[in-house]
Formats: structure tokens, C-alpha cells, sequence
């Protein structure tokens, strides 16, 4: 997983935060990647570092929060990638 894909999952799974909220942590993961690439890793290194971004998502989220996993083919997303459904609980 690359950068790219790594913060589309945050940006689009952390939707019932506020945008100052999701922003601030979406630029929080951005700066990680920025000071990996500066110290030598790839970006699918810095991903793997990171840990799965869904799970990040679950953790931020808390009781919000619950998954249905699926596969499913999404645009612009390496093919054959497992993906996840997010349900959120108000």
C-alpha cells in the first residue's frame, strides 16, 4: 500500500469526525510519511510501519465504529486488494 491509498482509506473512513479533526490526523500521517521518505523507506514501508489503516480508523473512531470485511475490486487501488466496509454507530 503507498501513501495515496494508505490516507484514502483514512480520509474517506474517518467521515463522522470533523474535517478540523480528520484533517489534523490526515496531516499527522502525512508528516510520517514525509519524514520516512526523508529517511530513506519507500512508502509502502512507511505504510507497513503505520499498521492497517482500517485499524487505525476502528481505534480512532472507538465505539463508533464497526467493520464488515468484503473483497472488492475499488478504482485506482491495486486489484485483488481486501477491503473493508465501515459502519458507523451514532
Amino acid at each position: 500500500m503507498n501513501k495515496r491509498q494508505f490516507l484514502f482509506i483514512l480520509q474517506n473512513h474517518l467521515t463522522s469526525i470533523t474535517n478540523e479533526e480528520r484533517q489534523e490526523l490526515i496531516n499527522d500521517y502525512e508528516s510520517h510519511f514525509t519524514y520516512g521518505l526523508q529517511n530513506g523507506k519507500t512508502e509502502e514501508q512507511i505504510a507497513h510501519d503505520l499498521g492497517d489503516p482500517f485499524e487505525l480508523v476502528r481505534e480512532i473512531l472507538g465505539d463508533r465504529f464497526t467493520i464488515q470485511d468484503f473483497t472488492t475490486q475499488a478504482p485506482n487501488i491495486h486489484t485483488n486488494t481486501y477491503k473493508k466496509n465501515v459502519i458507523y454507530h451514532s
